[in-house]
């Protein structure tokens, strides 16, 4: 049974790496935030997250991340977001 409360993020390059969007989706209803990013770095996409996520905060259970440099601060948004995050395997990413 799915629930409620389980999210996905990840960040999309632009072309000519000219800008970054971090995209937010709770997976049963597909509800999806969206940001722009200056640049990738994992403070600046750490408080993006927090931000998104913040109104929303007591529906946030887990959030999957890949394992990008983005994402190194993931046990500091886990605290502020009181919320499991989980890192995808590589070997994942391919299927």
């Amino acid at each position: 049974m799915e629930r409620f409360e389980d999210w996905e993020a990840d960040t999309i390059v632009g072309a000519k790496r000219q800008g970054y969007l971090l995209v937010l989706t709770e997976r049963l209803s597909k509800f999806t935030l969206i940001t722009k990013l200056r640049s990738i770095n994992a403070r600046k996409t750490a408080q993006a997250m927090i931000n998104l996520l913040a109104p929303y905060k007591e529906f946030v259970k887990t959030i999957t991340v890949d394992n990008g440099k983005e994402f190194a601060m993931h046990k500091y948004i886990e605290r502020q977001l009181n919320t499991s995050i989980y890192l995808l395997h590589a070997s994942l990413r391919r299927l």
